[in-house]
């Protein structure tokens, strides 16, 4: 810890109604990072035998940096990856797992076109070697994640969350290999035939 400062308001003094906010700002010894915990607690919540306060860290525990490669990517994907990453530094979590689903669907578009129910879309991305079939089991736990998110009011944890931030970004990253492999094979010297 590096630092703690409370503020408490009164807000009603004669039913001694008060208002406390307390900031603290962590350090990590390790990899130098700050995190502002701030904890909010009002006289008046309470069940009659214990206080609640209300926890929010700054970042959030799902806040990650975007990758590099990102700038590669096509512009709207680009574009609602960034909307992604800012739904996670702002802790909504439902929101940033709603556009990784989309971030997937715009891939498949991207990559074959609309050519059908999503399954017949997963077999063309299969087909034409974009997946293998371990793949197709990873995507389809996120795509489901995202589903559960939209339509159900799915709260992922943080770790869930970041565990399909990995997949998506794996699957993105794609774009950004293919340029780079086929740099590469470009300024590969051929063999020379004995």
């Amino acid at each position: 810890m590096i630092s703690n400062h409370v503020r408490q308001e009164i807000i009603d003094p004669q039913n001694n109604i008060w208002f406390r906010t307390n900031h603290t700002l962590f350090s990590c010894c390790g990899c130098e990072s700050f995190t502002l915990r701030r904890v909010l607690t009002c006289s008046e919540w309470t069940d009659g035998y214990e206080m609640f306060s209300e926890i929010e860290f700054y970042p959030p525990q799902v806040s990650r940096q975007a990758p590099k490669w990102k700038e590669e990517l096509p512009q709207d994907i680009r574009d609602l990856m960034t909307e992604v990453y800012t739904a996670l530094h702002s802790d909504s979590r439902r929101l940033a797992l709603m556009g990784a689903r989309t971030l997937i669907d715009m891939f498949v578009l991207d990559k074959i076109g609309d050519v059908g129910t999503f399954q017949e879309k997963i077999k063309a991305l299969i087909d034409n070697g974009y997946l293998g079939s371990q793949q197709v089991k990873i995507l389809n736990v996120a795509l489901e994640a995202g589903n559960a998110a939209a339509h159900r009011g799915y709260q992922p944890s943080p770790e869930d969350l970041n565990h399909v931030i990995d997949v998506v970004e794996s699957l993105l990253q794609s774009y950004v290999l293919e340029k780079v492999s086929n740099s590469v094979e470009g300024r590969i010297p051929s063999r020379k035939k004995s």
